[in-house]
């Protein structure tokens, strides 16, 4: 792989161990990888900048024929102002193209299609994998009760899904399994929700904690005489398990009350999507500004230009960009206490919070404002 790539971890060495998987992905994370090595290495960075512009267009261009001319506006205007410092260096854009394209196509009814993608989109990130349920469940309001047929998408995402594995699996066993390792022993990342939690029990005096770089991100870790990152703090250790567990019940059971809600007709697919991801943003303990790469698409999707929702995202993506690449530096954790940098994830952390439960619970009816319909 030519060196530019290596910052988007598609090879590595772990232990020794030169893999020829992704690290941090399934396999199918190196088809666009590979695709911009038709250029040349010298030529890789230019060519992988050009093919993911290839997708702000794939979604725009859906906006603005299927959505609205609005729709198309807002996601630009989210993009410019919150995602111009990674759009065009991570993939996120193309999961976040592809989650979108399988909502249309859901919408059109066509869950075969609907169902191909998801399943390639998952094994490029798995996170898409939560988008199965309200896509599950979209499909069973279309089909009779005893109809077969309704279990003819989820065989075919498993097929895809399981087949995918068996190939990795057969290039390099341990590589296939690695991704899984390595997302379950990151540390919590600094900007996520549990960081800010985390600082919280700083503030309070009831943790001790220091900040590091690792796993291609900044984490916050224990400090325990003097030391960061000390095993043997097990009080750390305590409290970072339980705020762990903590935002895992509650994205469980955030995911099961829209599927309630969705099955009672008291919200959409697109809305059921975009609070999906909510939920996992909000309670995930790796919250990378390329995230809302997924999101802002779907909120254009669904509200288009809306007096409440297009100030609200404006606000949290320029917060976003204000966070990462502003205020990060080379030498900014040599210093021992960057409040300035930490009170601005609190204070994006806070509304992304209000948003995703005001969005759960149609809190001021923040979910069910007038969102488009445009045929």
């Amino acid at each position: 792989m030519p060196p530019q790539s290596v910052c988007l971890e598609t090879v590595s060495y772990v232990d020794g161990h030169h893999n020829r998987l992704p690290v941090e992905y399934p396999i199918l994370a190196l088809i666009p990888m590979l695709i911009p090595t038709i250029a040349g290495g010298a030529l890789y960075a230019e060519a992988m900048t050009g093919f993911l512009l290839i997708f702000v267009f794939i979604i725009y261009f859906l906006l603005y024929y299927k959505r609205s001319k609005a729709s198309a506006f807002t996601f630009l205007l989210y993009l410019v102002i919150g995602g111009f410092g990674i759009t065009l260096e991570r993939l996120d854009i193309i999961i976040g193209a592809f989650i979108l394209i399988c909502l249309w196509l859901a919408e059109q009814k066509r869950f075969f299609r609907a169902y191909l993608l998801l399943a390639m989109t998952t094994m490029m990130k798995f996170v898409p994998l939560f988008l199965l349920l309200p896509l599950f469940l979209s499909e069973q309001k279309g089909t009779h009760k005893n109809d077969l047929k309704k279990f003819h998408g989820l065989t075919v995402f498993m097929t895809i899904v399981l087949l995918t594995f068996g190939i990795s699996f057969l290039i390099d066993s341990r590589g296939t399994t690695l991704p899984f390792q390595y997302n379950a022993q990151r540390p919590i990342e600094l900007e996520s929700v549990p960081a800010t939690i985390m600082n919280g029990l700083k503030e309070a005096h009831g943790v001790n904690i220091c900040y590091g770089a690792g796993y291609g991100s900044y984490n916050i870790y224990g400090n325990y005489h003097g030391k960061c990152n000390n095993k043997d703090y097990t009080a750390y250790q305590s409290f970072d398990q339980i705020i762990i567990t903590t935002g895992t019940f509650f994205f469980l059971l955030g995911l099961l009350l829209l599927a309630k809600q969705f099955i009672n007709n008291k919200l959409t697919l697109p809305q059921f999507f975009l609070g999906t991801l909510l939920l996992f943003v909000t309670t995930t303990k790796v919250l990378s500004p390329q995230y809302f790469l997924w999101i802002f698409p779907l909120i254009a999707y669904v509200y288009g230009y809306d007096k409440v929702w297009t100030p609200l995202t404006v606000i949290l993506a320029f917060l976003t960009s204000l966070i990462f690449p502003y205020l990060f530096g080379g030498t900014i954790f040599a210093l021992p206490n960057p409040a300035w940098l930490t009170n601005t994830i609190t204070v994006r952390n806070l509304l992304l919070i209000g948003i995703t439960v005001c969005y759960v619970f149609n809190c001021f009816n923040l979910r069910n404002r007038n969102h488009l319909r445009v045929k």
